[in-house]
């Protein structure tokens, strides 16, 4: 049987084990070491000198750190000490205080490269990091076959090697400086380490003529090794094409003229000339893709060639016509009376033209303007549909070679009915903002009515008038195409949703146009602003009647008890203790008028609760009426209050008389007027 002193050994043992498993959990806890910089990868260039970076947090003494490396993780160093075969090795900035342990190697050689490991037995799971030793390649990237001419329509093949270099650099083609499309190339490494990157375009362009293509070998650590460049212009051989700058020429005779052509080739081509109707004029000189002639006569007047071939493909060729004007049979263009000064033109009239006809000798070049611009067209001046756009002042423009343009203008005024100009067909607004619909009307004549109808969401249709609902106003406004219609409201509230249509009318005819209103609710900052205001205002609210209610509390707990407290620094006497308080209230003319109470512990003088010395003095009354309201016999007539609180929701100043001293004594004693306090009262009100 186990005694009472053997359960109490058992017991302490216990206490004892507990006691060691929690300090052995807790000190393993907070002295376990961590890693405040890990290895990080890193890479070298062959002969620097690289430091690797490890340092712990929490270290003890106990603690060792090591450094393991390639191969295989081999041991390194255990806290300062190097292995002695690790030469170029070492341990800097080791402070076991701060738990610092960097290794540091110099002269980098290839065998350095590999995964390291610093770590220490109480930190846990070690953390490892990749030292890469960099071999520059020795010479750029080269592009074979460096064959830069292919002919227009043949396929290019070409490749991109790279020789030496660790790690292995990396091959891209780029078409000037857009990488060129995966589709294209294809990447394969040789067995002595040649890295090869092949491009292939199936068929070449007149386009790629003169493309930059460069090949870009990166080892991908631009901070050690830039890349290296090799690139090749490519030459594209296609077959010329010939463009006349001019067509037909008039030129007056005996002047100067230069017959010229544009070749497109490549390679570039010497342009020959002949005279299709006769022979090349003996006088005249070839120079590049012009003929020049100084001194024109009628015999010149033909059809002249010039043709062009390089040898890459079939030759081109473009004609000019030269027309020669006698001196004595030339005038200046004349324009006929084809069209009015002023043409009315319907709305939305299609295929409507005007037509300019001229004479001269040249025959004269016709072309159409609008006035005061640059921007001419052809002849005659068509229109595919005829709106209010197109309205204005048009020139007809007569050109003939030497002589000044001749000009005639005319308007083009479109009537019909009105057009109303697109625009937003939905708007959004917020419910207490204002938002305005313009409503843009080009007719002529002028619209007669321009209205306004309301289409709410559930689809009731009213047409709007100023006093259709608050806050609507309607205006109308004269412009040179035309006239507004606006439709201001302010303030939008979500009731005006709804669909707004605009209607113009003319003797024409009508149109209409939509806008979708769409009403949110209020903005964001007056949902907030509102919000605030009326927690503030509970917040108040509550602390308000929080303070009300323990006052009333307090002033009833003394009345009960029968004290009544007066501060400290009040300078009249204590007030008399008793059971019930008597205070009286004048009647003046029947009505009963309180002055508002001072309270006891404020200067009456104080801003917010300043009083006329007036309201703090006893009311004058003849001895004899004293007498007759404080007698015993009108006892039961007098207005009583009885430790009650003040209502301060009346609505006149309670006027608390004190009789003290010299009044009459009655059995019960009454409540002096102190000058700078008075007694909570009257809830009869």
């Amino acid at each position: 049987m186990v005694t009472a002193s053997q359960k109490r050994t058992r017991l302490e043992r216990c206490v004892v084990v507990l006691i060691f498993v929690q300090n052995f959990v807790l000190t393993n806890k907070v002295d376990a070491a961590t890693y405040r910089a890990a290895p990080q990868p890193t890479a070298a260039l062959l002969g620097q000198t690289v430091k690797l970076r490890c340092s712990f947090d929490d270290l003890q003494i106990e603690d060792v750190v090591n450094w393991f490396g390639p191969p295989d993780f081999q041991h390194i160093s255990k806290g300062r000490n190097v292995h002695k075969r690790y030469t170029r090795y070492s341990v800097v900035d080791s402070n076991a205080d701060f738990g610092e342990f960097n290794l540091e190697i110099r002269d980098v050689q290839l065998e350095d490269d590999g995964v390291y490991r610093c770590s220490t037995f109480s930190a846990g799971e070690a953390v490892d990091a990749r030292l890469t030793v960099i071999v520059p390649p020795v010479e750029p990237p080269e592009i074979i076959p460096n064959r830069r001419s292919v002919a227009v329509g043949q396929s290019l093949h070409i490749s991109c090697r790279s020789r030496g270099g660790l790690p292995p650099p990396k091959l891209t083609w780029n078409n000037g400086t857009v990488p060129v499309d995966d589709t294209f190339v294809q990447s394969r490494t040789l067995d002595n380490g040649e890295v090869i990157q092949d491009l292939t375009i199936p068929a070449v362009a007149k386009w790629d003529n003169g493309v930059n293509m460069s090949c870009k070998a990166d080892q991908g650590f631009q901070n050690l090794v830039k890349p290296r460049v090799a690139s090749l212009i490519l030459d594209v051989k296609y077959s010329p094409t010939v463009y006349a700058v001019q067509t037909l020429w008039s030129v007056k005779e005996g002047t100067f003229t230069n017959l010229t052509c544009f070749v497109d080739s490549n390679p570039r081509t010497i342009v020959r000339w002949k005279k299709l109707d006769g022979p090349l004029p003996i006088k005249g000189r070839e120079s590049n893709w012009s003929f020049l002639l100084t001194k024109v006569s009628r015999s010149d007047t033909g059809i002249y060639q010039c043709q062009a071939d390089n040898g890459v493909g079939p030759a081109d060729s473009a004609t000019i016509s030269l027309d020669v004007l006698c001196k004595n049979n030339s005038n200046p263009p004349t324009i006929q009376k084809t069209f009015d000064e002023k043409v009315n033109v319907l709305f939305g009239k299609s295929d409507f033209s005007l037509e300019c006809k001229a004479e001269g000798n040249p025959k004269p070049h016709i072309r159409w303007r609008r006035t005061n611009t640059n921007l001419y067209f052809n002849n005659p001046l068509s229109f595919s549909r005829s709106d209010y756009q197109t309205e204005g002042e048009y020139e007809c423009v007569a050109e003939s070679l030497g002589f000044s343009a001749t000009v005639k203008r005319t308007v083009v005024d479109v009537i019909g009915r009105p057009a109303i100009l697109g625009g937003p067909d939905t708007l959004r607004t917020s419910q207490g903002s204002s938002f305005t619909l313009l409503c843009e009307v080009n007719a002529d004549p002028l619209p007669e009515s321009i209205t306004w109808s309301w289409r709410s969401i559930n689809g009731q249709e009213v047409v709007l008038s100023r006093n259709t609902f608050s806050g609507l106003d309607l205006t109308r406004r004269t412009t040179d195409m035309g006239a507004d219609g606006i439709l201001v409201i302010d303030p939008v509230s979500t009731s005006n949703a709804g669909e707004y249509i605009c209607t113009a009318q003319n003797m024409f005819g009508t149109d209409s146009r939509g806008f979708n209103v769409l009403v949110e609710g209020p903005p964001v900052f007056v949902i907030a602003v509102v919000t605030g205001v009326l927690v503030v205002s509970i917040f108040l609210t509550v602390v308000a009647g929080i303070c009300i209610a323990r006052k009333w509390g307090c002033v009833c707990c003394k009345m009960k008890t029968g004290d009544v407290h007066v501060p400290d620094d009040n300078k009249h006497p204590p007030l008399p203790k008793q059971t019930t308080v008597i205070m009286e209230l004048e009647d003046f003319a029947g009505n009963i008028r309180p002055e508002r109470p001072h309270w006891a512990e404020k200067d009456p003088y104080a801003i917010n609760i300043s009083y006329h010395h007036s309201a703090m003095q006893n009311p004058v009354h003849a001895d004899t009426e004293r007498r007759k309201i404080y007698s015993d016999e009108n006892r039961p007539q007098r207005k009583q209050i009885h430790g009650s609180a003040y209502n301060r929701g009346a609505h006149h100043n309670p006027v608390i008389h004190s009789h003290v001293g010299n009044y009459r004594q009655t059995k019960e004693k009454r409540l002096p007027v102190q000058h700078d306090g008075w007694a909570d009262a009257v809830d009869l009100f």
